[in-house]
């Protein structure tokens, strides 16, 4: 889908959900502003007492494909005909998701992923954790935390503030190939 119709159809996303939720942000090939778009990245903190309202108001822009309005992640076939993937991170996460879930995925992997790593953090379901804290069932699996109280990253105000902390100049998103 061409960039312009994909971002007026996430702005008026953005725009209802701000009824849910206490934060909303798009991410993805609209923020970082590609020519064409391949589905549509939400990132948004929901009121807690508005979470009921918020699933049905997202069950009403199209069809369910996977998740809970419960969990972290939803995706949705749009009623416009593209692919919707919300993600609902932990708030203490909210701003290096906004960073992941802008991508792109190799800037995610070899800049992001790769500083936090340098530093002594993974990774994991709840957020980065320091690796000593963490181990992995396998090779190729997830960082699973262990120590039941582990050492927590700051929670980061703003996504500058999430670069700073990686110790990385703020990339644009529009420059984040």
């Amino acid at each position: 889908m061409q960039l312009s119709k994909a971002k007026a159809i996430a702005l008026i996303i953005k725009i209802d959900l701000l009824a849910y939720c206490e934060l909303v942000d798009i991410g993805g090939s609209v923020r970082r502003e590609c020519a064409t778009v391949g589905d549509i990245e939400i990132i948004c903190k929901p009121n807690p007492h508005m979470i009921n309202r918020l699933g049905m108001y997202m069950m009403g822009r199209g069809k369910v494909l996977s998740g809970k309005f419960d969990g972290r992640y939803i995706k949705i076939w749009l009623n416009e005909g593209i692919q919707l993937d919300l993600f609902i991170p932990q708030p203490h996460d909210y701003y290096r998701q906004l960073a992941i879930r802008t991508g792109s995925k190799n800037f995610t992997y070899n800049t992001l992923a790769t500083q936090w790593a340098r530093l002594g953090w993974c990774g994991t379901d709840d957020g980065l954790r320091r690796r000593s804290d963490c181990m992995k069932k396998t090779a190729s699996g997830p960082w699973i935390c262990t120590n039941p109280n582990p050492e927590l990253p700051p929670v980061w105000e703003n996504e500058k503030q999430f670069f700073e902390w990686l110790q990385l100049e703020y990339v644009e998103p529009k420059d984040r190939i």
